[in-house]
């Protein structure tokens, strides 16, 4: 969490009105929205504006008419621990101040709600700056120092902060840090609190693994290295679990390359050899406290005596380019980045690009290609990979050249930038003149995982998974996926998910299928939310909670996921007489039916079928049989096969039901083989295989 202003406010649907009244203040906007609360920029009577943080965990309270919050079922045990983090900030850090640091001043206790006043400061996240054009060498070393000297007064009070990252960190329009998120600050010799830190990049090893009686000012220290990294690649590390499991358990390398290789001629050595002394695995591989590391940068000071020059004439110029950003003024934001530009800034280059691509209602793809490829002559590895997602992706204004994208992929690829060598392995595999396409995708991924790139793992276990990668020295595909689980890569969390739920060559089991669902659900995952939600409805792996498990099902199908829209369509066809709503339920059956999901057109031929649209439909339901039939579902060519051998809504045919017959068979229905058996004796037939489907013919 951070208080910022940014040009793009936040869409927040369930937030408190403008001008709501809390306390002394009046809210003017929200600004946007965490797992645990939602933030707004306010002002009190004098105009002094300050955010206000209001607590509102979203899976566990939602929002009446009035403003009101309310529990989501029986989460009473939840709400506690989620409302002693909240408020853990306030308690901890009471009457501390460092200007590098942004802590609540103010608790409210109201009958709206809870809340936090905190400090309001204009600039944008550090993840936000990061994405947009990143970091010069000086700001790096800056936010290095400054941070540093923050974090390492938390460290003489005996605390630890413990969730340092870009999202908790904001850059002010003097490009000074301002860190915040204080959920989480732990007094070092107090080992008895539990830690329930949400995994990340940033993590060091030991509190990504749990021991945390090896924490320290150490594990902070990494977490500053981390963002470093990012700051020099373009893309965070491998979580620190992932870099264990590769050295520790499977005795390959370490997937982590190091700064010096990356950063070599781009950034000064003594910055590189600082983020690597930060990141290394063992804490007592690392300086034991920040000014031993601050040292190590002493000689990229302005003077050598740790003095740093803030508002050097470059940074001064892109710092008006963010502040005009910040204020929603476009021509003043070019004017700045274009000065900054000129003086050979790449990343003024790749600010000028976003401003194109994102900075107006129409993107300029064209303009910004160009501000690419100028900051990709100057070895700028992000521009060489976005001009390659450009050239992959195309539209009409700037048409897809898979040559052109994999020829700058593959030089993104040459700097280590890994999330390039995943778009080359989907161009491989895309190229169906390559007859070496999978063998070239297969080395790009391996390249990728080695690298810890999770999303390269999770494609890899699929491969395994389907028998296309035997080459591979490891070919059990629950590794790769929980080597990217646990990087919380929300598809492989999925995919673990229904991998414990069906007890698919692991032994079946619902509870930890369920803890698979939430993690990615926690990322806003839609098909996460939609497992998720059906195991709360269902009480399968957990105890029931139907409100909050039709919350969440709704939620993915109103944001458009198919699966959502037959899940909630099937909900509210069930035995929940509260929630059943035929005509709701025929209406999202129907949008996902549209989209292909053959369970979805199974599921319209039985309502069909059925009475409870007033009046059974048989030559609907035939049409829908038949369509899901199409698609292979055994259960849809079962219930096709009752309806041809009755004749109900189709003329009667035999050898078409008895074709069905055999392919749901085939596709393991239970009731499929008795059937078919009784059918075939009746037909005075030897047991077949299969035989070719012929279409239902309806009834005129």
């Amino acid at each position: 969490m951070v208080p910022f202003t940014h040009r793009r406010r936040a869409c927040v649907s369930d937030a408190l009105p403008n001008g709501t009244t809390i306390g002394a203040y009046h809210l003017l906007h929200p600004l946007y929205r965490l797992s645990q609360s939602i933030l707004y920029l306010a002002q009190d009577a004098t105009g002094q504006r300050c955010i206000i943080k209001e607590f509102y965990p979203h899976h566990l309270l939602q929002r009446k008419t009035s403003g009101r919050l309310q529990p989501i079922g029986d989460v009473e045990p939840q709400l506690e621990r989620e409302r002693t983090l909240f408020l853990h900030e306030y308690n901890q850090l009471a009457g501390f101040r460092h200007r590098h640091l942004i802590t609540a001043e103010e608790q409210l206790e109201l009958p709206e709600g809870l809340f936090l006043r905190l400090v309001h400061h204009e600039g944008e996240r550090l993840d936000q700056r990061l994405a947009r054009r990143g970091l010069t060498t000086r700001e790096l070393i800056n936010l290095a120092h400054d941070l540093g000297s923050a974090v390492q007064d938390l460290h003489k009070a005996d605390l630890l902060h413990l969730a340092i990252q870009p999202y908790h960190l904001l850059i002010d329009v003097e490009g000074m840090p301002k860190l915040s998120s204080f959920n989480y600050v732990h007094r070092r010799h107090d080992p008895q609190r539990p830690l329930a830190i949400q995994a990340s990049p940033y993590c060091s090893p030991e509190l990504a693994m749990g021991r945390t009686n090896h924490l320290g000012p150490w594990s902070d220290l990494y977490s500053i290295g981390a963002m470093l990294y990012e700051g020099i690649s373009g893309f965070p590390p491998c979580y620190a679990s992932v870099r264990y499991q590769y050295v520790k358990e499977e005795k390959w390398r370490d997937p982590l390359i190091p700064a010096v290789t990356l950063g070599k001629g781009r950034y000064p050595e003594q910055l590189l050899r600082a983020i690597d002394a930060a990141l290394q695995m063992e804490p007592s591989a690392r300086p034991n406290a920040l000014q031993p590391w601050l040292d190590m940068l002493l000689p990229l000071t302005e003077k050598g005596g740790g003095e740093l020059n803030h508002q050097t004439m470059l940074l001064k110029t892109l710092y008006e380019g963010d502040l005009a950003w910040c204020h929603d003024d476009m021509d003043g934001a070019q004017k700045a980045y274009s000065a900054a530009a000129s003086h050979g800034s790449a990343n003024a280059l790749l600010a000028l690009a976003d401003l194109k691509l994102n900075g107006t209602d129409k993107p300029d793809r064209v303009m910004a290609a160009v501000w690419f490829q100028r900051a990709a002559t100057l070895t700028e590895p992000v521009a060489m990979y976005q001009l390659g997602h450009m050239f992959a992706t195309g539209d009409e204004e700037f048409p897809a050249k898979p040559l052109e994208a994999k020829k700058w992929f593959a030089q993104a690829a040459k700097k280590f930038f890994a999330p390039a060598l995943n778009e080359l392995a989907h161009l491989h595999l895309a190229d169906e003149h390559d007859e070496m396409g999978m063998e070239k995708a297969l080395q790009c991924l391996q390249l990728a995982a080695g690298q810890g790139e999770p999303e390269a793992q999770f494609i890899l276990g699929d491969m395994v998974r389907d028998g296309q990668a035997r080459k591979l020295k490891l070919q059990d595909a629950n590794r790769w996926f929980n080597l990217a689980a646990d990087q919380d890569y929300a598809p492989a969390l999925v995919r673990l998910g229904e991998i414990y739920g069906r007890g698919e060559r692991v032994t079946q089991d619902h509870h930890r299928a369920f803890i698979y669902y939430k993690r990615a659900a926690d990322q806003q995952d839609l098909m996460a939310m939609v497992r998720m939600g059906t195991a709360l409805v269902e009480g399968v792996g957990v105890s029931s909670n139907r409100a909050l498990g039709y919350r969440l099902i709704e939620k993915a199908a109103e944001v458009g996921l198919v699966e959502g829209h037959y899940q909630y369509g099937r909900l509210l066809l069930g035995e929940d007489a509260g929630q059943r709503n035929v005509s709701e339920a025929k209406r999202w059956l129907e949008e996902a039916a549209a989209q292909y999901h053959p369970e979805a057109m199974d599921t319209l031929g039985k309502l069909y079928e059925g009475r409870l649209l007033g009046k059974a439909n048989p030559q609907q339901a035939v049409y829908w049989f038949n369509a899901a039939a199409e698609l292979g579902l055994p259960s849809a060519c079962y219930n096709l096969a009752r309806l041809l051998e009755r004749g109900v809504g189709v003329e009667l045919d035999l050898k078409a039901a008895h074709s069905w017959l055999v392919q749901a068979h085939q596709g393991g229905h239970p009731y499929a083989g008795k059937r078919l058996r009784a059918l075939e004796k009746q037909m005075g037939l030897e047991p077949s295989r299969g035989r070719k489907r012929p279409r239902a013919s309806v009834k005129k």
